[in-house]
């Protein structure tokens, strides 16, 4: 049976009911241990359980070794201006971009242009950080693994970027450390990570609708933030993604090609002007990427399927063994990927969060199936998890994040 006889669009209910299309799903026929389908009783209840979190949208798909064998679109893109959700509706998968970004990685580790162990600063004509001797021992595993030192995120100038403990000694969450890696990729290869990405990841495995930069089909399309009561949010993400797009047709260059330092010369000039911080640049391989459930279940078939992907099979293991202790002995951290483990049984992990964007995804790595939710709204955690249980497992993690 095709993966789009599998595919189910549910529309929502309650506050949303009168603004979406008639539900119609289908499950499919066969189950096996490890991550399911949810059930039909569950299914016929979660458009209500969004009315209740105040969330219009949801889009999930779930794969197994690799084929998807169930994808969901639930209720409607935006409260002002209502589409229905598929699997092919676009989100914003905020921080599962760095399991994409950690793959690339390890591509360039593979092809000999990184090596997770030198320091990054061997990489740039000068160190990232002058000012910060402990900066020069930070390299792609520390990165990968968050255990740079560095904070999440700066948000103004006044806030400067410094190690707060010794790079390797512990965990702590750092988009920072992935745009240092980015910034590294980019002057390594000499084009910019968008291109990249695309070329060796998202067009290898045929997710057409995924960027990391914005795309102008995207704004009649994508899923658009609400806040935690439901109402519509403000979407920067459009806003500044529009503007850029102007600013590469003037420039005549591709947004996708632009590196870091294009990128940071255009935001002033925006209006309103955008701080050229790594948090406001796109692209960022922390966060950036927009994507589709159908299209992030084909990273996922290949990432934790059966059959050998681009990446040698060591070195996408190697993405799955645990770096570093988080809680131990459940929770640690790989390359790219939350950890859990529970006897001889293992899984992998993580979370997307951006204003008016909840997502996850969870991976059963014994069994080679995975599960991704994006939702469209603050109170997505809540239908997230839900999902999740649905579908058989109840992670550790969900009582760490």
């Amino acid at each position: 049976m095709r993966r789009r006889d599998f595919v189910a669009s549910l529309s929502g209910a309650g506050a949303f009911a009168a603004l979406a299309p008639a539900p119609r799903w289908r499950l499919p026929q066969a189950q096996t241990d490890g991550l399911v389908p949810p059930s039909e009783a569950f299914l016929r209840d979660l458009p209500e359980l969004l009315t209740l979190a105040s969330v219009p949208g949801l889009s999930a798909a779930l794969v197994r070794g690799r084929e998807t064998v169930w994808a969901i679109g639930i209720g409607i893109s935006g409260v002002e201006s209502p589409t229905e959700v598929t699997p092919e509706t676009p989100f914003e998968a905020a921080s599962l971009t760095k399991p994409v970004v950690a793959y690339l990685a390890m591509l360039l580790v593979q092809d000999g242009r990184l090596d997770l162990d030198r320091p990054l600063d061997a990489y740039l004509p000068s160190p990232y950080l002058s000012d910060d001797a402990r900066a020069g021992s930070i390299t792609v595993r520390r990165v990968l693994s968050h255990t740079t030192g560095y904070r999440n995120w700066r948000f103004n100038r006044d806030q400067r970027l410094v190690t707060e403990f010794a790079p390797g000694e512990r965990f702590q969450y750092s988009g920072e450390g992935f745009y240092q890696l980015q910034v590294v990729i980019e002057t390594v290869v000499g084009r910019g990570l968008a291109a990249l990405a695309r070329e060796r990841v998202l067009d290898r495995f045929g997710m057409n609708d995924s960027s990391l930069v914005w795309r102008a089909g995207y704004a009649g399309t994508i899923a658009r933030p609400h806040r935690s009561r439901g109402q519509a949010a403000e979407h920067r993400t459009a806003q500044v993604g529009g503007q850029l797009l102007e600013v590469a047709a003037r420039r005549g260059k591709l947004l996708e090609e632009w590196r870091h330092d294009e990128v940071g010369s255009a935001l002033d000039g925006l209006t309103p002007p955008v701080p050229s911080l790594p948090v406001f640049r796109t692209p960022n391989a922390a966060g950036s990427l927009i994507t589709t459930a159908a299209d992030y279940a084909r990273f996922l078939s290949v990432v934790v399927g059966e059959a050998p992907g681009p990446l040698r099979d060591d070195l996408r293991l190697e993405m799955f063994r645990r770096q570093i202790e988080i809680k131990p002995p459940a929770l640690g951290w790989g390359l790219g990927w939350g950890l859990e483990r529970s006897g001889s049984r293992g899984w992998a992990w993580h979370w997307g969060d951006n204003p008016g964007y909840k997502n996850f995804v969870f991976a059963d790595l014994g069994d080679r199936t995975a599960l991704v939710v994006f939702t469209n709204g603050d109170g997505g955690r809540a239908i997230y998890e839900r999902v999740v249980r649905a579908a058989g497992q109840d992670p550790a993690a969900f009582l760490w994040i």
